[in-house]
């Protein structure tokens, strides 16, 4: 009975456990980003972010897309920037469409721009919102079109 009690505190308290050791790693990913220690940003945030941490997966696009210019950076900028996306950070998804409406680490593409600035300004995000809101003044995106809805 004791060793059943055991193991399911054990359980019970394995989130707790695995969010204590992850905490480390994300303030030096953080303290890193904001020093700008490049290096050292990419090697503490990147882990984080293949793991599916969206704020790690964000600072490490940003650390990209600030530091480097050449295709294959921006391109790992994008690739993290859909891993924020994917974790609900809405800034991520600004940024996002910006790379696709301009071409940065991919080609243009305006229709996953819309997309991505939509789930931004459904957020709350105002620069997804002036950027979306630009597009229809433009006529890229027809007054028609209704907003897709949130999954």
């Amino acid at each position: 009975m004791r060793l059943i009690t055991s193991v399911i505190a054990a359980i019970t308290l394995l989130p707790a456990l695995c969010l204590a050791a992850a905490q480390p790693a994300q303030d030096a990913c953080r303290e890193a980003f904001q020093t700008n220690m490049v290096e050292a940003a990419l090697a503490a945030c990147e882990p984080l972010a293949e793991q599916g941490d969206g704020e790690a997966a964000f600072l490490a696009a940003r650390t990209y897309s600030l530091h480097f210019d050449d295709f294959q950076s921006q391109a790992n900028a994008l690739k993290w920037l859909k891993v924020a996306r994917q974790a609900g950070l809405a800034e991520a998804g600004y940024y996002l469409g910006l790379a696709y409406q301009h071409g940065q680490g991919t080609y243009i593409d305006l229709d996953k721009a819309i997309d991505a600035y939509r789930f931004s300004a459904n957020r709350n995000n105002p620069h997804a919102q002036r950027n979306l809101g630009m597009l229809y003044k433009e006529g890229t995106v027809s007054r028609g079109t209704a907003p897709k809805p949130l999954n």
